[in-house]
């Protein structure tokens, strides 16, 4: 997650997609240390600031983990922002098997999160091209955040895009089966750990 004021537009554009899109639900997962807490405030008040601004009448948030206690949400509405702590890779790959696609904000790539994804057959999109997401097979390469909803609906709307990602992860990840993809996971575990 982040903090930087610059990646505001790119999360105002995400919730009003969610806010936009009946029965899409936006997952953010935390970690455990300080800058992550900072992140679960800023997500909070940038949920704050837009409903204030009428941006968001449909979004409904839960939060879940250390800290929070489950939230009072009216029998008719569906919690559509859900916060979990992820503290360790199991944590991460739990959350994984629960969504169609990861979106990372920041201007680095996260290479332990595509490796993740990758192994999952999970799609990504962002900010930056590497080595491990190819724009429209396993993933998304955004330009600039008016391209996000299109990249949204590319893997959300129809199953094809999303079915075709999954079978070119399989196929990425078989191309690592000479031990290459795990000395990767290796270093990035020993570099979190």
């Amino acid at each position: 997650m982040y903090t930087k004021k610059e990646q505001t537009p790119w999360l105002e554009k995400l919730l009003i997609y969610v806010n936009q899109h009946k029965g899409t639900e936006l997952i953010v997962g935390i970690g455990s240390t300080v800058d992550e807490e900072l992140s679960r405030i800023f997500m909070e008040t940038e949920l704050e600031r837009l409903a204030l601004e009428g941006k968001l009448d449909k979004i409904h948030m839960k939060k879940t983990g250390q800290g929070y206690s489950e939230n009072e949400v009216k029998k008719e509405e569906k919690e559509n922002v859900i916060i979990k702590d992820c503290r360790n890779e199991t944590e991460i790959m739990e959350l994984l098997n629960d969504v169609r696609i990861i979106f990372d904000m920041e201007k680095e790539p996260d290479l332990y999160l595509q490796i993740a994804g990758i192994s999952a057959g999970v799609p990504m999109i962002v900010r930056r091209k590497s080595q491990y997401i190819s724009h429209e097979k396993n993933g998304w390469i955004l330009e600039d955040e008016k391209q996000l909803e299109e990249a949204f609906d590319y893997f959300l709307k129809g199953l094809e895009n999303w079915n075709r990602s999954l079978v070119y992860s399989v196929h990425k990840a078989a191309g690592y089966t000479n031990g290459a993809i795990v000395r990767k996971w290796k270093e990035l575990l020993e570099a979190q750990g």
